[in-house]
């Protein structure tokens, strides 16, 4: 018994978390950030307890290995309080592990910090994605900021969507891998 409960401490506090597709969708079927977008996949961060949920709207005919190529949306409603330079920080740290040049990194850290509000359970972030224009931030259905920097938002999606995420449970429910 101490060494399954050693084991399952030491998970704990490693900061293993798990993603899991819902029995029931807890996000709504469509965005209104972008038009003819349907929910595509979506899944919940859980740290011990709920973090988050998240969920990923496509237009029809969205193609995974193509997913840049079209314009998607990734909503994040939180089920804590997080204060805004937590966010931040936390975005920060997944952007880190995309090997983003140093100025890169502090450029849109800036540009995060400036924009980013604190959050409240039930409150919403969603970014919107488009080919060749850029990327769009959104809380609570209010536009925070519009940056015309594909590869600004190719990163910040590929917090959750691209092969480096730390949560690989969460990217293959949002993209349906499995």
């Amino acid at each position: 018994m101490k060494k399954i409960f050693a084991c399952v401490w030491a998970l704990l506090l490693s900061g293993v978390v798990a993603s899991s597709v819902f029995a029931a969708q807890t996000m709504p079927s469509t965005t209104p950030h972008l038009a003819g977008a349907s929910l595509h996949g979506q899944s919940r961060l859980r740290v011990i307890v709920h973090v988050y949920d998240t969920a990923l709207y496509v237009p029809a005919g969205f193609v995974v290995s193509q997913a840049f190529a079209q314009p998607i949306a990734l909503a994040i409603r939180s089920a804590r309080t997080v204060k805004a330079h937590s966010l931040v920080g936390q975005i920060m740290k997944e952007l880190k592990r995309q090997a983003l040049p140093v100025a890169t990194l502090a450029k849109y850290e800036a540009e995060l910090t400036a924009v980013m509000p604190a959050a409240q359970p039930g409150d919403t972030l969603t970014g919107v994605y488009t080919p060749s224009t850029g990327w769009a931030l959104y809380f609570k259905d209010q536009r925070l900021a519009q940056w015309n920097d594909e590869a600004f938002g190719k990163a910040f999606f590929n917090i959750w969507l691209g092969e480096q995420t730390s949560e690989l449970g969460m990217r293959s429910d949002l993209l349906k891998l499995k």
